[in-house]
């Protein structure tokens, strides 16, 4: 699914007042995120990383591949698109936030590194970046009896591996999340072999018709800043297919994953609150012509 973090990435250059991204901040980020994918190959890159990110255990642990794929593959710091709140109040916790820092002309992996120190000052656990979070979530999962549902579904169904590929668009460093790296977890999670996985996710969209979904009456609502709207049925053509014309679309300017769905409040985007309206008045008009 490399249109994840395409997503992501653009999510940071929307400049609407209720995300503030830039174009400088966007282009920070995956600048910062290169050259730290430089620095990762020689020690002293490795010793500049470490005085920079003190988090990091030592010089010695980032020439490890898997510990450079876990510190920098999917980001050195939180950078929230799918769930963005733009309300949020403590520091670096939205888009808006993090640009305000990302946006800066000055080196970008120092200021990725004065990012990343200043959501770990907040001592909140979800702005962790995701390497220091891992052994916390593997605690986790042990203490339900290892039950990642999400990560069964993903082997048995619909696959949906969030890859930051070398020449995309994702602005964190490139070519550690790849989807061959996902569908072993298949194999050794759950002894599904990449040969099964494949066609498990052609029977999903032989079932619900992948680009050009089965059913009716259905109403697909995308966030602009919600990178699984790269997945979904968007007012555009998708995967080289139009979207069938029985299904209307909508488009909400700013918003996150289906924030039009969590509890109505004075501070909501104005996108979301029109968001609300139309799909009353579409369900609405469904029941009707059902009657």
């Amino acid at each position: 699914m490399e249109g994840y973090f395409d997503v992501t990435a653009e999510a940071y250059a929307v400049s609407d007042n209720n995300v503030g991204g830039s174009k400088a901040c966007m282009s920070n980020i995956g600048a910062g995120h290169a050259k730290i994918g430089t620095m990762m190959q020689t020690g002293a890159g490795r010793t500049q990383l470490k005085a920079l990110f003190p988090h990091i255990p030592s010089a010695a642990w980032l020439a490890v591949r898997a510990n450079q794929a876990q510190f920098a593959g999917q980001g050195v710091a939180q950078f929230p698109a799918q769930g963005n709140d733009p309300t949020c109040t403590f520091p670096c916790c939205n888009i808006g936030k993090i640009c305000k820092i990302m946006s800066a002309s000055t080196d970008p992996v120092a200021l990725l590194a004065k990012l990343a120190k200043a959501q770990m000052a907040t001592g909140l656990s979800s702005m962790q970046p995701r390497w220091l979070r891992a052994s916390s979530s593997q605690r986790a999962l042990r203490q339900v009896g290892d039950m990642d549902f999400w990560g069964y579904q993903t082997c048995t169904e619909f696959g949906f591996y969030q890859t930051c590929d070398v020449g995309s668009k994702c602005f964190f460093t490139q070519g550690y999340d790849t989807v061959n790296a996902s569908i072993a977890n298949c194999q050794k999670q759950y002894g599904i072999t990449s040969e099964k996985l494949y066609q498990n996710v052609a029977q999903s969209n032989a079932f619900y018709g992948g680009w050009r979904p089965q059913g009716s009456r259905v109403l697909y609502a995308n966030g602009e800043v919600d990178p699984w709207h790269s997945l979904s049925v968007l007012p555009t053509a998708q995967g080289g297919e139009p979207a069938r014309a029985a299904f209307p679309t909508l488009w909400v300017g700013g918003a996150s994953h289906h924030a039009w769905t969590h509890p109505s409040l004075a501070t909501d985007q104005p996108s979301v609150v029109a968001a609300r309206a139309t799909i009353r008045k579409t369900v609405t008009a469904f029941l009707a012509d059902e009657e």
